[in-house]
């Protein structure tokens, strides 16, 4: 008696699992089913006699794979989009795959490229392709024992291109208050010569930066943007038009952040009525002139109505005391004309009588 031990692990013996080939001598073939597939299996041939029972050596053989799952494209733009799929179950190693790329479901018009493109991994960037429209992929799982059957198949609309796409600021950024910065963006076709540029804030226009701007050449089109010193939130967005065809159109992806100018009082220490207090303060942006006020429980009154914000950063004001200064705890304010959230106010700090030499606020 003559078969086939076939299973898991190496050297299977007649305890396990086996085909009897039917045949007393000679060579023999033995068809096995029910089969794991996507599975490694050891098998011997066997013969039996009175004397016991011979085997050859171990061998093994490897199941085709079961199809893969494709699943849903994505990244679709005009010309490609990102295959993707599953990889079947099984045990043994999937060597690779075999993808392909079609303009029709019965895949008769394959694209150039991808008919039977190997590919590692469970994606695959489709690129190049030659217009926008509807597309079909499938994909086979490739492993020792062969190239299994072909998956389901997916379909995917590649889009159009946008007639214009703005490159800067595309959402993210952060833009201080009165700085130069280009605004930056691309179109397709002809939207005629000239655009229209403008900030929303919250997805609403509030200001126009520029009109009748040139559309650029090649494609591509940019505006140098002075941006104002007061400005200031996290919401902004630019929007450029064409002025001739409002289907040439294109806002930012998403919001950016202009920070609007800032100002920072240095401590400011005790003194006395009739002394000088130097004032002084760190800034960012461009706030422009300032106001400079007293504070005394709640109640304000002004030491400066305008004055220069400073220079390279940096800004100051002497003032002199009135001897007639009531005594008291007391907080300076300083803010920017332009912009009233641009603002500082310092600790508290003692104004005490006049005395006999002139006090000083120190430094």
């Amino acid at each position: 008696m003559a078969g086939v031990a076939y299973g898991l692990n190496a050297n299977p013996d007649t305890t396990g699992n086996t085909v009897r080939s039917g045949v007393t001598s000679g060579s023999f073939t033995a068809g096995v089913t029910g089969l794991t597939p996507n599975t490694l299996y050891h098998f011997r041939g066997y013969a039996t006699n009175s004397e016991g029972t011979g085997y050859t050596g171990d061998s093994t053989f490897t199941t085709i794979a079961n199809a893969p799952t494709a699943t849903y494209a994505t990244g679709a733009t005009s010309s490609g989009f990102t295959a993707n799929w599953t990889a079947p179950s099984g045990t043994a190693t999937i060597t690779g795959y075999r993808l392909d790329v079609a303009t029709d479901s019965g895949f008769g018009s394959i694209v150039a490229g991808y008919n039977d493109m190997a590919v590692s991994g469970t994606t695959k960037a489709v690129t190049g392709l030659p217009s926008s429209g509807t597309y079909y992929y499938r994909v086979r799982a490739v492993n020792a024992g062969g190239t299994s059957a072909s998956s389901n198949t997916i379909s995917i609309a590649t889009q159009a291109p946008l007639p214009m796409t703005i490159t800067s600021p595309r959402g993210g950024e952060k833009w201080a208050a009165g700085s130069k910065q280009t605004i930056r963006w691309t179109y397709n076709g002809t939207p005629g010569s000239k655009v229209r540029i403008e900030l929303l804030k919250s997805g609403s226009p509030v200001a126009t930066i520029a009109t009748n701007v040139p559309v650029g050449s090649g494609g591509s089109g940019s505006y140098a943007w002075t941006l104002k010193s007061t400005l200031n939130g996290n919401d902004y967005q630019v929007r450029v038009t064409s002025t001739t065809k409002s289907n040439y159109t294109a806002t930012s992806d998403g919001d950016f952040t202009i920070g609007g100018p800032t100002i920072a009082l240095d401590a400011i220490g005790d003194t006395a009525a009739g002394g000088k207090c130097q004032i002084s303060w760190t800034y960012t942006g461009n706030p422009g002139n300032v106001k400079i006020e007293l504070l005394k429980g709640g109640a304000a009154t002004t030491i400066k109505a305008s004055t220069s914000v400073g220079n390279n950063l940096k800004g100051s004001f002497t003032w002199s005391i009135p001897k007639t200064q009531a005594t008291g705890d007391y907080m300076v304010r300083v803010t920017a004309l332009a912009c009233s959230e641009c603002t500082s106010t310092s600790g508290n700090f003692k104004i005490a009588g006049p005395s006999r030499s002139r006090a000083t606020c120190p430094l």
